[in-house]
């Protein structure tokens, strides 16, 4: 069999004893990024109460009224509010408060780690994250919770503020106006993301197979990913039931 060309050698040849791939556990929604960007439809979707506390419970989306980005790590919330035009505020939240009117999710206690060899540049990462899911025995045809841990290089991602959405404007060039952007140049970070094929507009963006938001324990900070370069030694880990 040969090499994955991210994988450390010796993997593969143990991936290779799954029988045959195996469906992640259920991902959820609660809303869409189409009926947020294109409806205006911004109210709460689902309370985060409703969900937490659950130690296995990973989730990412947008606070009601887009007020900002949610990020669930192993039930443990982290919630980012912009801060004036170019800073945002993340707390570590029980969620009690909070509310999202979009929020994807996964409950997840198991997973399956490989370790990368080469950087995964960011406009590879929908295909890579594909290719490293199947031969790690992931059914990809269906949605499937990822994380990656390690350091990362030119990390950007923002967060969102409805705040300065025009009454009567909507779409996608419309939210990225208003996002708050934020970047480092190389970090220890923790990326949360979702993939599938058949959710644009649904949880992933047009064009795209993955949403995936960011944690940077260093930094105090979340949001959505805009761009990173995974460099080699990182973790990539992958839902498994």
């Amino acid at each position: 069999m040969a090499l994955h060309p991210h994988l450390r050698p010796g993997l593969v040849p143990a991936l290779a004893l799954l029988a045959a791939c195996s469906a992640a556990p259920e991902v959820r929604w609660y809303g869409s990024l189409r009926e947020v960007m294109q409806e205006r439809r911004t109210g709460p979707r689902v309370r985060l109460d409703q969900l937490l506390p659950d130690e296995h419970l990973y989730a990412l989306g947008a606070l009601a009224g887009l007020e900002g980005e949610i990020t669930v790590l192993a039930g443990e919330a982290w919630v980012a509010r912009p801060i004036g035009a170019n800073a945002a505020h993340t707390e570590r939240s029980s969620g009690a408060e909070e509310a999202a009117c979009l929020l994807v999710s996964a409950r997840v206690s198991a997973w399956r780690t490989v370790t990368i060899s080469a950087s995964i540049q960011y406009a590879e990462l929908d295909a890579t994250i594909a290719e490293l899911a199947t031969a790690a025995g992931v059914q990809v045809d269906l949605p499937f919770a990822f994380r990656i841990e390690g350091t990362v290089r030119d990390l950007r991602w923002h967060v969102i503020d409805g705040r300065r959405i025009p009454p009567g404007l909507q779409g996608p060039a419309v939210h990225r106006a208003a996002a708050v952007p934020q970047a480092v140049g190389q970090v220890e970070a923790h990326l949360l993301g979702f993939h599938s094929r058949t959710h644009e507009g649904v949880f992933t963006h047009h064009g795209t197979t993955t949403h995936v938001h960011c944690v940077i324990p260093a930094l105090q900070a979340t949001g959505h990913v805009d761009h990173v370069v995974v460099l080699p030694g990182a973790k990539v880990s992958f839902a498994v039931p």
